[in-house]
C-alpha cells in the first residue's frame, strides 16, 4: 500500500448510481481510513496504484472482462468483481479472468463489504509481499583471495561506488568472524544520512559465505550478497498490517471468533467472550456451537458445513450463566480446503428490547384508545337511565307526598346517587389509582347524609337479628363542605360490610367532632359491628383490591373492591383509615376527614347581589335528545323553573339543524344520537351563515364523563357541558350563565 494509514480503493463502475452507492458504503465507516475514487477505465488503476479494486463486470460483458484481465496483469491490487447477476458460472469466469473474489449487487451491505475487504486484505497483503520478495530476489556473487587480499564482484550489480565499498568492507569483517568459528551468514544494514544526520537511505543485505578450499586459511572464499531491503520492508509492513488486524479483532464492538466448522474454537476477541459470558481460558475447553440455541442454529450449522453464505442471521446465544443474548451472525470462510471460518456476532439485545418496548407502547396506546371508547360507551349507556331515575325522583320530591312515600323516595334518590358514585369509580378506576380523582367541595347536610346511609341499609337487617344504630355528636356542625357522594360511598361501603359480616348483635355508625380550627373541623367516623372479626395478620390485606373474606366454609359475596376504593378515596382527601378487630368478637373501622364549615340557606340568602347585573331568563330552548325519558326529565325540570318557557324537542342532530332558524336562546345538545350526533350537529350550526344562529350558546347535555377533561368541550365549539345525571340547580345555573354572558356581549 502507498500509505500505511490509508487503504486506496478504486471503484471501476460505469453506472454512476451503483458507484456512488459503493462509495457511500465505504465512507460511512468512520474507523475505515480509506481513499475511495471512482473511474470507468484502466488508466486510473495504473496511476492511483490502488490496494483494492471493486470492478463491475456486468452480466457476461466481454469488454469488461478484457478490462479485468488487463487490470489483473498490470496491477497488484486485490480485485473484487461485482455483478447484478447471481450465477455461479459468471463468478467462475470472473475469478479465472483475474478477480480474487465475487459479489452480487443487492446481496451485501456496508458491514459485509467492510468485513470482506479487511479480512481479504490481510490475506492478499501476505501473498503480495511474498511476490515482491521473489521479484526483488537479486543475488550478487563475490570472491575473496586470502593471500592477495583481493575482493572481486563476480556478477554485475546496480550498486553505487559508496555502497559497493561499504559492502566489501563488511564482507571482509564477516570472513574474519566466520574463520574464527562464528556463523557463516549474517545480515548487513546500510544507512546513509543526509544533512543534519537525517536518514536518507536504508538498505538491508543478507550475506552468505562459502569456503571452497580445505586448507586453513583457505586460498579463496566465495559467497553471495542478496539485497533484502524490500523484503524487510514487506515484513515490517506485514507486521504492521497484522497488528492493525489484531487491533480490529481485539477492539471491535462485535464479537469475532475463529472456529472449525465443527465448533472447536481457536480464538475469540473480548467482545465475543463477553457475549458468551466466558473467559479466554474457558474458550478452549468448550464447543462454540453449544452456546447457540437449538432452534436458531441448526440450519446455520448445515450452511456452515457446506460453506454456504451466512449473513446477519438472527440467533440466540445462551451464555454460561443461562441468560440469553440476541445476536446477528455472519460467517466468513477461510478457503474451500480449510475447515476454519470466522464468525462475527453483533449483539442486538438492547435493540430488540427497545423494539419490544416500542411495540408495547403502541399496544398500550391502542389499548388506552379502546378503553376510552369502552368507557365512553358504557358511561353513556349507564348514565342515560340513571339520569331518568334521578331526574324523576327530584321531580317527585317536589310534589305532595305523605311521610312514608317521601322516605321511600328519598331512599330511591340516595340509592341512585350512591349507584352513580360507584359507577363513576368503576368507569374511572384508572384515575382513582393514579390519584387523579377531582373532589367536589360543596355544602351538604351531614345529618341527612348519615341518616340516609343508615336508612338505605335498614332493609339488609330485616331478616337478621341485628340492630342498626346511628350516633351523631351534638356538637358537630350540621352543614359542612365536601364531596357528599364520595363520603356517602365510603360510609355505605364500610357500613354495608359491617352488616354483611354480622349475623346477630349490633352495627353502629358514629360521627364525632374531634376538633375545630377556624373554618375547618376534624370529623371522626366509626363503623362498629359484633360480627366475625378479622385476624390480626389479615388486617392489612383487607384494604387491597379484590381481597375477599373467607370464614370456615363460607365465602362472603362481593368483588373485594369496597375497602380498597374507600381507603383510596379517604387518603386522597387527606384522611386516614384504620381498623381494630378480634375474631368472633367484631370489628370497628375508623376514618377521619378534615372538612370546611358550610353555609346554611339563611346565610347564603344574606349575600348582597352584585350591582349592575341584569338577570335574563330564557324564552325559548331547544332540547336535542333521542331518549324519551331524558326528554321528559329535562322538559319537566325546565318548565318547573320557567313556566312560561317555550321548549322545542329535536330527536337527533339532523332535526336540530332543520329547526335552527327559530329564535332560540340556548340549545341543550346530547352528543350520542342516531342519524346525526351532537358533534356533527354543533359543527353544522357553527357553519351557519347568519351570526345570530352561528353563535348560539350550545351546552352539551351528555352522559359521556370524558367531556369533563380540561377544556375538551371547546375543541368541539361547545360553550359548556352538563354531565348526566345532572343536578337541577347546576342545569339552571349553566343556562343563566350563558344567557347573561350573551346579553353582556351584545
Amino acid at each position: 500500500m502507498k500509505n500505511k494509514d490509508t487503504i486506496n480503493i478504486l471503484i471501476v463502475e460505469d453506472n454512476a448510481a451503483d458507484a456512488r452507492l459503493l462509495q457511500l458504503m465505504l465512507e460511512n465507516h468512520a474507523h475505515l481510513k480509506a481513499s475511495v475514487s471512482i473511474s470507468g477505465s484502466i488508466d486510473s488503476a495504473s496511476s492511483d496504484a490502488p490496494d483494492v479494486i471493486l470492478m463491475d463486470v456486468g452480466e457476461y460483458s466481454r469488454p469488461k472482462f478484457r478490462l479485468l484481465r488487463q487490470l489483473a496483469a498490470t496491477s497488484d491490487a486485490y480485485i473484487i468483481a461485482i455483478s447484478g447477476l447471481d450465477e455461479k458460472k459468471l463468478a467462475l469466469e470472473a475469478i479465472q479472468a483475474g478477480a480474487q473474489d465475487f459479489l452480487v449487487k443487492g446481496r451485501f451491505n456496508s458491514d459485509d463489504l467492510l468485513t470482506k475487504i479487511e479480512l481479504a486484505l490481510v490475506k492478499h497483503t501476505r501473498a503480495q509481499n511474498l511476490r515482491w520478495a521473489q521479484k526483488l530476489n537479486k543475488l550478487m556473487a563475490w570472491s575473496y583471495q586470502w593471500e592477495s587480499k583481493e575482493f572481486h564482484w563476480i556478477d554485475s550489480h546496480p550498486l553505487s561506488e559508496e555502497l559497493a565499498t561499504f559492502l566489501s568492507k563488511e564482507i571482509r569483517l564477516a570472513i574474519q568472524d566466520a574463520l574464527a568459528g562464528k556463523k557463516w551468514d549474517s545480515e548487513i544494514l546500510y544507512s546513509l544520512s543526509g544533512k543534519d544526520d537525517v536518514l536518507k537511505e536504508r538498505k538491508y543485505f543478507h550475506l552468505t559465505i562459502e569456503k571452497f578450499s580445505t586448507e586453513h586459511p583457505p586460498s579463496e572464499i566465495r559467497g553471495i550478497v542478496q539485497d533484502i531491503t524490500e523484503r524487510k520492508k514487506a515484513d515490517e509492513l506485514l507486521e504492521e498490517t497484522h497488528q492493525k488486524y489484531i487491533d480490529i479483532f481485539a477492539n471491535s464492538s462485535d464479537g469475532i471468533y475463529l472456529s472449525t466448522t465443527l465448533g472447536l474454537p481457536q480464538e475469540c476477541n473480548k467482545s465475543g467472550l463477553e457475549i458468551f459470558g466466558i473467559t479466554a481460558e474457558e474458550l478452549l475447553n468448550t464447543n462454540i456451537h453449544h452456546f447457540f440455541s437449538n432452534d436458531s442454529i441448526q440450519k446455520i450449522l448445515v450452511d456452515i458445513g457446506y460453506k454456504r453464505p451466512v449473513k446477519n442471521k438472527e440467533i440466540e446465544v445462551i451464555r454460561k450463566d443461562g441468560s440469553v443474548r440476541n445476536c446477528l451472525l455472519s460467517v466468513v470462510y477461510f478457503s474451500d480446503e480449510s475447515d476454519m471460518y470466522t464468525g462475527i456476532l453483533r449483539d442486538i439485545t438492547e435493540r430488540k428490547m427497545a423494539e419490544k418496548i416500542k411495540r408495547t407502547r403502541v399496544l398500550e396506546m391502542e389499548s388506552n384508545q379502546l378503553k376510552e371508547q369502552f368507557i365512553a360507551a358504557i358511561s353513556h349507556e349507564m348514565r342515560t337511565p340513571m339520569n331518568a331515575i334521578i331526574g324523576l325522583s327530584n321531580l317527585l320530591l317536589d310534589t305532595n307526598l305523605n311521610q312514608e312515600q317521601r322516605d321511600y323516595l328519598k331512599s330511591i334518590h340516595y340509592s341512585s346517587e350512591q349507584l352513580l358514585g360507584i359507577l363513576n369509580d368503576i368507569l374511572d378506576i384508572s384515575s382513582l389509582k393514579n390519584g387523579k380523582i377531582v373532589f367536589e367541595n360543596k355544602n351538604f347536610d351531614i345529618h341527612n347524609l348519615l341518616q340516609s346511609t343508615v336508612h338505605n341499609l335498614s332493609y339488609k337487617v330485616v331478616n337478621k337479628n341485628v340492630k342498626l344504630d346511628l350516633y351523631i355528636d351534638p356538637n358537630l356542625p350540621r352543614i359542612l363542605k365536601g364531596d357528599k357522594l364520595r363520603i356517602n360511598q365510603i360510609l355505605y361501603n364500610l357500613a354495608g360490610n359491617a352488616v354483611k359480616f354480622t349475623d346477630e348483635g349490633q352495627v353502629k355508625v358514629s360521627c364525632n367532632l374531634v376538633g375545630q380550627s377556624g373554618d375547618t373541623v376534624l370529623v371522626k367516623f366509626a363503623i362498629s359491628d359484633t360480627g366475625i372479626g378479622i385476624p390480626k395478620e389479615k388486617q392489612d390485606a383487607i384494604f387491597e383490591s379484590f381481597t375477599r373474606i373467607k370464614h370456615k366454609t363460607r365465602i362472603f359475596e362481593g368483588t373485594g373492591l369496597g375497602l380498597a376504593i374507600s381507603k383510596n378515596l379517604i387518603e386522597q382527601q387527606g384522611g386516614k383509615i384504620w381498623v381494630t378487630s378480634k375474631p368472633n368478637e367484631g370489628s370497628t373501622f375508623y376514618f377521619d376527614l378534615v372538612l370546611e364549615l358550610g353555609e346554611t340557606e339563611v346565610e347564603k340568602n344574606k349575600e348582597v347581589p352584585q350591582q349592575g347585573i341584569v338577570i335574563v331568563n330564557p324564552k325559548k330552548i331547544m332540547i336535542v335528545e333521542d331518549n324519551k325519558m331524558n326528554q321528559l326529565v329535562a322538559k319537566k325540570l325546565l318548565a318547573k323553573r320557567w313556566p312560561e318557557l317555550e321548549i322545542v324537542i329535536a330527536n337527533n342532530g339532523q332535526e336540530a339543524v332543520n329547526l335552527i332558524d327559530q329564535d332560540f336562546d340556548v340549545i341543550l345538545m346530547d352528543l350520542y344520537m342516531p342519524v346525526m350526533n351532537g358533534y356533527e350537529a354543533t359543527a353544522a350550526i357553527r357553519n351557519h351563515p347568519e351570526p345570530n344562529i352561528k353563535n348560539l350558546p350550545i351546552l352539551a347535555m351528555t352522559a359521556d364523563a370524558q367531556i369533563q377533561e380540561g377544556d375538551k368541550h371547546k375543541e368541539y365549539q361547545l360553550n359548556g357541558f352538563i354531565v348526566k345525571p345532572f343536578d337541577p340547580g347546576i342545569l339552571y345555573e349553566k343556562i343563566l350563565s350563558q344567557l347573561n354572558q350573551s346579553h353582556a356581549e351584545a
